[in-house]
């Protein structure tokens, strides 16, 4: 977490990667792994992480939340919605911070048009 905190992306998602091959059923490490992957612009990794965090762990909010983020920089809001739904009926504080970055998400994407 320190070196994704110092903006070493690659380096923090080696870090999980090892963390990972020690406990492979560490929930916490796949969404780690998936923020990293997230800030790198791998979606579909991120996506990839999540599920595999909230397979290990069906009540894991964030879970739920991070891949939410990713499928709707992707485009998929109607997926997107029901992870968000999820997450916030497993745990209402995330809502606040979460509605934040989707709308961000949202605002860039109509600055930005997609190819």
């Amino acid at each position: 977490m320190a070196r994704r905190a110092k903006g070493d992306l690659d380096g923090a998602i080696s870090d999980y990667n090892k963390d990972i091959g020690l406990n492979s059923d560490d929930a916490a490490a796949y969404v780690n792994r998936a923020t990293a992957r997230y800030l790198k612009d791998d979606l579909d990794g991120a996506i990839s992480d999540c599920t595999k965090a909230i397979s290990l762990d069906p009540k894991f909010a964030v879970a739920y939340a991070g891949r939410g983020l990713a499928l709707l920089s992707k485009g998929k809001d109607d997926e997107a919605g029901q992870d968000f739904t999820k997450a916030f009926g497993l745990d209402a504080t995330l809502k606040p911070r979460f509605e934040a970055l989707a709308d961000d998400i949202k605002q860039k994407r109509k600055v930005t048009p997609k190819p």
